[in-house]
């Protein structure tokens, strides 16, 4: 195949798949459930396959420099709370995690990792990665201004039809998601990082045409970040305006454009008052101090330093904020009797400090740092209308989204987080456009390769994609296996409830193959096994069939899959209850005993637990 064939087919794949994750991962719940992110995640390592083979094909291969040093070190630190290591070098590393394994595990400290929960790790890490290949192909691929005009456009329509979404549906019904979001919150993330882009879009040269229906699609957006009554969006979009407009004011170009601005306002202003803007008011009436939610995002950040203080280097491990939380918080209740359980903190970089410790956030910050402040330099000496709105644009929708990341956890939201990624690469490209692109050069990496080399690194290409995509698919196989017979409840008896029982266990063990780092499914098994064994109707046919071990065998088997569930995830306090249930099913008091003081030291404040614990102990002394 001719190469100029080969790169005409890959640009055309390129494209389309940057459609269909633009334009799907906000449409499933914003990419929250688990089949989104797994084609988010499998599409994503595909395009940067063949963006290589793009880059391969031509004379020299090239990438875009970027200061890529402190991410590749974030990755190596990731990478380092995965790996199983000595306990002397865990204890020197990170004196809390050993002693946090010393107290709730079973066994030796050799074989863990810096990471409390290496499922949640692996899992965070192959969705930043993710990212990160998206972010590449976006930055040495949408180099014309013509590929920009494509994806802005493309971003602003998408918007566009999410709004009006979220409009028809908050005029409908009224509820916590909205769009095609899980929540308020989320979508106003989303649709708050589009608005500046489709703003400065609308200033640069288009038809009159062009400019009314791109006003009129930003103004739709805008309504539609207003009802959906988030006030940390509200609050964000507002900032990221006065961010906006000071600074599109120092370039004389465009002052006579500000105009257009100002009927972007004026037409907003005329649909709210036409939908209502006395419920919005007093949506934004409610946040004080006594409010809930308030007061709930306080108290979360007064328990975090406790947590820092404990893992300050390297974290509890990435997307470990759920497992380690409770341990900590004392504040958090929904009522005086419920506690709230935990699974993320309404703070991002909090979040982040947490997850990584203080090394991992000090080396996205320097990449930060010197990455904008490259793009901000250069874009403070650029003239054209066209770089000069767009990449103000792009810069204003990450620092809105960077705003309301304080207050929420938007980012954990695959659509979110991928179309920052978008911005992140897209702002760079058009910082440096120039046509023709020779009259200022953008910083590559470049290196003549010879054709034996690019086949052997086109073939090692090829074992990555295929070895990432089979993990991919692999934990997705697993998790949706496991989501089937989470809650299934065997209700027959006799023969039928055994070959039942035998299908549900031959369906975990298929997890437990496909993904043997998530605790959940030896916990899931463990919870069967003891069941059947304490099945008073099933003994005899247990005997007669031979299809399983004596109960008591059983209760042996279900304590070391509890210990396994426990050994990959030691703060989950229900790990502990169930182990300590089934002690004293055993009788074994005094290490029931144990785990369940073991499970209220990682809970405390959690009177269901404490409940159980006391009903649990009364059976058991009977």
């Amino acid at each position: 195949m001719e190469p100029t064939t080969l790169q005409f087919s890959s640009n055309l794949f390129i494209e389309s798949l940057l459609i269909v994750l633009i334009c799907f991962s906000p449409l499933m719940y914003g990419g929250i459930p688990v089949k989104p992110p797994l084609l988010i995640e499998s599409v994503s390592f595909l395009l940067f396959f063949i963006l290589l083979l793009n880059l391969f094909s031509k004379e020299k291969f090239s990438l875009i420099k970027i200061p890529i040093f402190p991410l590749v070190l974030l990755l190596f630190l990731v990478t380092l709370q995965l790996l199983p290591l000595s306990g002397k070098l865990i204890s020197f590393l990170s004196p809390t995690t050993a002693s946090l394994y010393r107290e709730f595990t079973e066994g030796s400290l050799n074989k863990l990792g810096l990471s409390i929960c290496p499922d949640a790790t692996l899992g965070m890490l192959l969705q930043f990665l993710s990212y990160a290949a998206v972010f590449i192909v976006v930055i040495n691929y949408i180099d014309t201004r013509k590929k920009q005009r494509r994806l802005i456009l493309m971003l602003i329509f998408l918007g566009f039809i999410i709004s009006i979404l979220g409009i028809v549906h908050k005029l409908s019904v009224s509820f916590r998601q909205f769009s095609t979001f899980a929540n308020r919150n989320l979508f106003a993330a989303h649709i708050e990082m589009i608005i500046p882009l489709g703003i400065t879009y609308s200033l640069t040269k288009l038809s009159k045409i062009e400019r009314i229906l791109i006003i009129f699609m930003v103004t739709v957006m805008a309504l539609a970040l207003f009802l959906s009554f988030s006030r940390a969006g509200m609050a964000s979009f507002s900032l990221s305006l006065f961010f906006l407009v000071p600074l599109l004011k120092t370039k004389k170009m465009v002052k006579r454009r500000m105009g257009i601005i100002l009927t972007l306002f004026l037409f907003l202003v005329f649909f709210l008052s036409i939908v209502g803007i006395s419920q919005i008011w007093e949506r934004i009436r409610t946040l004080s101090f006594s409010d809930y939610s308030v007061q709930y995002r306080i108290n979360e950040v007064k328990t975090t330093p406790k947590i820092i203080k404990d893992f300050p280097i390297f974290g509890t491990g990435l997307g470990t904020i759920q497992y380690i939380f409770d341990k900590y918080s004392k504040f958090l209740f929904l009522t005086t009797d419920i506690k709230v359980k935990h699974f993320l903190i309404h703070n991002e970089p909090i979040q982040l400090l947490i997850e990584v410790g203080c090394l991992g956030v000090l080396l996205l910050a320097i990449f930060l740092i010197l990455y904008f402040k490259n793009i901000f330099s250069l874009w403070r000496k650029r003239n054209d209308p066209y770089v000069v709105c767009l990449t103000l644009g792009c810069l204003t929708g990450i620092f809105s989204i960077s705003i309301h990341s304080l207050f929420d956890f938007v980012f954990h939201s695959p659509a979110n987080a991928l179309l920052f990624f978008i911005f992140l690469g897209l702002v760079c490209r058009i910082a440096y456009l120039k046509e023709p692109q020779d009259l200022l050069p953008i910083p590559k990496f470049e290196i003549l390769l010879s054709k034996y080399f690019k086949i052997f690194f086109i073939v090692l290409s090829c074992i990555f994609l295929f070895y990432i995509e089979q993990l991919i698919f692999n934990r997705f196989k697993a998790e949706e296996i496991f989501l089937k017979i989470r809650e299934k409840k065997i209700s027959q008896t006799g023969v039928d409830a055994i070959l039942e029982y035998k299908k549900v266990l031959k369906d975990i063990d298929k997890a437990i193959i496909l993904n043997p780092m998530n605790s959940l499914y030896f916990d899931k098994k463990a919870d069967i096994l003891t069941e059947i064994a304490l099945r008073e109707d099933l003994k005899d046919v247990l005997s007669i069939l031979d299809q399983f071990e004596e109960p008591a065998s059983l209760k042996i088997q279900a304590e070391e899959l509890y210990k396994k569930a426990i050994n990959l995830n030691p703060t989950q306090a229900e790990y502990h209850l169930r182990l300590g249930w089934l002690y004293l099913i055993l009788e074994k008091k005094d290490l029931a005993q144990n785990e369940f003081e073991k499970a209220l030291l990682l809970d405390p404040e959690n009177n269901e637990i404490k409940t159980y614990i006391k009903q649990s102990l009364a059976v058991g002394a009977v």
